[in-house]
């Protein structure tokens, strides 16, 4: 259930559209569910401090995660290009979240794209992140 830091880059590296390539950075970058990062809202990203503010999430309960100085400069170029309202990630309609269903084919065409072979979900990456940081020492 845990990808390489080379399988995570492959991933991360094949999207060209711009909201797809951020969508699935912040969701390793950061450690996030798949519902938290449909729910995170332009405020929840506080580029000051570096971090990433996670309102009532599992257990109905705040968290904040760090926030990569690589990824805030994506978030900036996709802020710019796509100027969200409501959500960080807005579906087809202004003001309503992408879908779930559609954020799992986007990893779904990535992963093909990345040639691999593993059934892997949008959770496998928060696995990762978690697993690459004990890698780490931290």
């Amino acid at each position: 259930m845990v990808l390489s830091k080379e399988e995570i880059k492959a991933i991360l590296e094949v999207p060209k559209n711009l909201k797809h390539k951020a969508m699935l950075s912040l969701i390793y970058s950061c450690g996030l569910r798949r519902s938290e990062l449909l729910h995170l809202k332009p405020i929840d990203i506080d580029s000051k401090r570096n971090i990433v503010i996670i309102r009532q999430s599992k257990g109905k309960k705040d968290r904040i995660t760090p926030l990569s100085p690589k990824i805030l400069e994506l978030l900036r170029s996709y802020y710019k290009a796509y100027s969200p309202k409501m959500y960080l990630f807005e579906g087809q309609e202004k003001s309503t979240p992408y879908s779930a269903r559609s954020l799992e084919e986007v990893l779904k065409k990535s992963i093909k794209l990345a040639s691999i072979n593993k059934p892997v979900t949008l959770h496998w990456l928060r696995h990762s992140f978690a697993t690459h940081l004990l890698e780490s020492g931290t």
